[in-house]
């Protein structure tokens, strides 16, 4: 996910900055007494319901108060030094009262980590982006004392790396004990001057421990500019102006929704669940970074149009145009491989041409994320080489299920791009490394996606030319069916002749669409798959050798290799992680194991490996008898939490999905097996269905088992449906089978 919206304290990540006097020793005691002087009384209301008193901690207040202005460069700078940046002041202070009423939210608000100063070299010397932290926090006892902590001197530096440099500060607050409130907050204090605030939201939902009250107060500059929306339920802003003429907007409420802790929580959403009012400050100041056109007008704007934003992100893209031209290569390169591809790709039918040049292109793309290299540009690239290509092509604006909702985009970078080729019957995304040309990712699946042609003045794909967006059209992104997203794991299993109380198990295991996503990333070695889409591109040079054909890029030959032995010798751990993923638990031995296919082209989609091994832990004795827990050999499966069975939000599934294993079990010598009914089931609803199927055959059992997920889309009225399939599977996966020794 591009975003991710859990946490209550602002992280901002800031570049650079020149030296300037330290004002963290007079400000922090400042800053200490102001807010501690807060006049809300929220924070004097020490009162826990009935209901609240047995949970392990209770939020009773919590408070953002942010202030921003901005200023513009002097006249100077502007002619002298050709700066004309301005500075962005932004204040945040995330204050939380909290009472402690059990060992374990004693232990987590027992210590606290913060970065006291963020300096950073830019440059030039004149541009400074600088930022503080102070932290404070004071000890109410259950007698009303209360107790302030004295920061400055109880936080100890950790340093690390070169110099002993200090990385950051941490803060114990050993004093505190079960029954006591906590009043803590962070102060982050920025100064910015070639750069901008990255989005932000006020959240009025609490994560882990119940909040009874939320508030904040923001105060902006009359030359800034703030884009807002609230959503999920969150209440609306109530805008004022100061004595100062500064726009102030405040909002606060009681009924604060309580998400599941976030570690136990499966398939959230959180911009389409979670009470929350995103917004966005930009400093007009500035003209150093990109500002979208509808953002530059100075004021505060409720619920920007999505036609307005969409313009934004199209505006966007169109800014990546001028990174082109120092890519060129790259295209340059993917163009010929096409035409080496197909004999001047005369005989290939479009369809087949344009998932060629994605996976050229996907291949060829440099495995970073920096200006030049990033999605845009990638979108843009293969735009125009669909477009040499006389391949009709469109450009699409797509949101993700993850993310905003189509109609309460906030910003453009709200939006994913992707491109609809040969009159929308492919669609092709951002690059990744295992993606199957025409593969839809998940997230993006069932959305609705807005496309238009691009229209470049040249026809040249190396050109500058910003070009024009012409009328486009709107699709439903299809969705994938169960079949196409689905694990097949065949088992052949035996007792180990050495040793009845192991077994040997020589399983090939399939993983197609989707759940493939999750198990390329750690299980291939980018060698291999570097050989595999070179054999498919019919690219004849290996990489080293094709780094041998350039005098610049011989010298990286050395390193290639290296890195490609020491990830071929690590490589046995990597195989054990995957049985030890399947199985939960990691195995005696590895035999052996080979890959029939790696899952990355259009001729081999599927990944598939074969592997050998011997393991432990499934076989108890009974006497003569033996005891094989046969259900474990499904894999192990998700077992819910309390927490996560008590869910008060919707889930969003990646994808339908069907999980298959058919498990062929040797019946050894002198044993027999008895009645194994209960390892014939069914359980299904309309959410989901687990069936077994069982039989004793050719002196071996074979059991066939399905679990399959129907919807992608669970309202938290039906979660217990869900979980009633997920609680019979889990049944299944406790079954045992009894071998009884017969006289021989």
């Amino acid at each position: 996910m591009k975003k991710v919206y859990l946490i209550l304290i602002l992280s901002i990540t800031v570049f650079s900055l020149s030296a300037q006097p330290d004002i963290y020793p007079a400000r922090a005691p400042k800053i200490r007494a102001e807010v501690w002087a807060w006049d809300n009384p929220a924070f004097k209301n020490y009162t826990v319901p009935d209901e609240l008193k047995n949970e392990s901690a209770v939020i009773l207040a919590r408070h953002r108060q942010i202030d921003a202005t901005a200023n513009k460069t002097n006249v100077a700078r502007q002619l002298w030094l050709g700066d004309n940046t301005g500075k962005l002041f932004y204040t945040n202070i995330d204050r939380s009262m909290i009472l402690i009423n059990d060992q374990t939210a004693l232990t987590h608000y027992s210590e606290f980590s913060f970065k006291e100063k963020n300096r950073f070299g830019a440059s030039y010397s004149y541009s400074s982006n600088s930022s503080i932290t102070i932290l404070g926090a004071r000890i109410i006892k259950p007698d009303g004392s209360v107790k302030e902590i004295d920061v400055s001197k109880s936080a100890v530096a950790i340093t690390e790396g070169r110099g002993d440099k200090e990385a950051y500060k941490k803060l114990a607050i050993p004093e505190l004990q079960i029954n006591d409130i906590l009043d803590f907050f962070v102060c982050d204090i920025y100064e910015l001057q070639t750069m901008n605030i990255s989005e932000q939201f006020i959240a009025f939902y609490s994560m882990d421990y119940p909040a009874l009250h939320s508030s904040c107060s923001l105060t902006f500059g009359k030359n800034l500019t703030i884009e807002y929306r609230s959503i999920n339920g969150a209440p609306q802003f109530s805008k004022t102006t100061d004595s100062s003429g500064n726009i102030v907007l405040t909002a606060e409420s009681d009924n604060i929704k309580r998400i599941n802790d976030y570690s136990n929580t499966r398939w959230i959403s959180p911009l389409r669940d979670f009470p929350m009012i995103r917004f966005v400050v930009l400093q007009n100041a500035s003209t150093v970074f990109y500002k979208p056109k509808s953002a530059r007008q100075i004021g505060v704007h409720e619920n920007v149009p999505y036609k307005t934003i969409l313009e934004d992100a199209k505006n966007y893209l169109t800014f990546f145009r001028s990174k082109q031209l120092l890519i060129k290569d790259i295209p340059e390169k993917v163009r010929g491989m096409v035409f080496n591809y197909g004999n001047a790709h005369l005989d290939i039918p479009k369809e087949k041409l344009a998932n060629i040049i994605y996976a050229a292109l996907n291949f060829e793309w440099p495995n970073v994320e920096n200006a030049y290299y990033n999605s845009a540009t990638f979108i843009l690239t293969l735009d125009n080489l669909m477009k040499v290509f006389r391949i009709n092509s469109q450009i699409g604006f797509v949101t993700n299920k993850y993310a905003a909702r189509q109609d309460e985009v906030l910003a453009f970078d709200d939006f994913e791009y992707m491109i609809v080729a040969n009159n929308a019957t492919q669609y092709f995304f951002p690059p990744y490394r295992y993606r199957v040309p025409g593969e839809i990712p998940a997230r993006l699946q069932g959305e609705s996606a807005e496309t238009f042609i691009f229209q470049n003045r040249s026809n040249d794909y190396t050109t500058t030319s910003s070009g024009s967006f012409l009328s486009g059209s709107t699709i439903i992104l299809p969705e994938s069916s169960p079949e196409e997203n689905m694990s097949t794991m065949q088992l052949q299993v035996s007792f180990n002749l050495d040793d009845m109380q192991k077994i040997d198990i020589k399983r090939n295991s399939v993983w197609l669409g989707d759940v493939k996503n999750y198990v390329q990333p750690w299980l291939l070695l980018y060698e291999d798959w570097d050989n595999e889409l070179r054999r498919f591109l019919k690219i004849d040079k290996s990489i080293v050798e094709e780094l041998n054909k350039k005098r610049s890029t011989r010298k990286l030959i050395p390193q290639v290799k290296s890195n490609f032995e020491r990830d071929r010798e690590k490589y046995s751990e990597t195989i054990e992680n995957e049985i030890k993923q399947y199985h939960g638990f990691a195995p005696e031995i590895v035999k052996e194991y080979s890959f029939s296919s790696l899952g990355v082209t259009l001729e081999k989609p599927q990944l598939e490996y074969e592997i050998s091994y011997t393991m432990s832990d499934f076989v108890r004795n009974a006497g003569e008898n033996i005891i094989l827990d046969a259900g474990k050999l499904i894999g192990q499966q998700w077992d819910p939490t309390e927490n996560d069975r008590n869910r008060n939000i919707d889930a969003h599934l990646p994808t339908r999905r069907i999980f298959e294993n058919e498990i062929v079990i040797q019946i050894p010598d002198n044993y027999i097996v008895g009645n194994i009914e209960h390892l014939n089931v069914i359980f299904s609803n309309n959410y989901a269905i687990f069936e077994a199927v069982s039989v004793i055959e050719n002196n071996t059992v074979k059991i066939k088992t399905k679990k399959a997920y129907h919807q992608t889309f669970i309202q938290k009225e039906d979660w217990n449906k869900l979980i009633d399939i997920i609680d019979k599977t889990n049944k299944f996966y406790s079954s045992s089978i009894v071998f009884q020794k017969i006289s021989e």
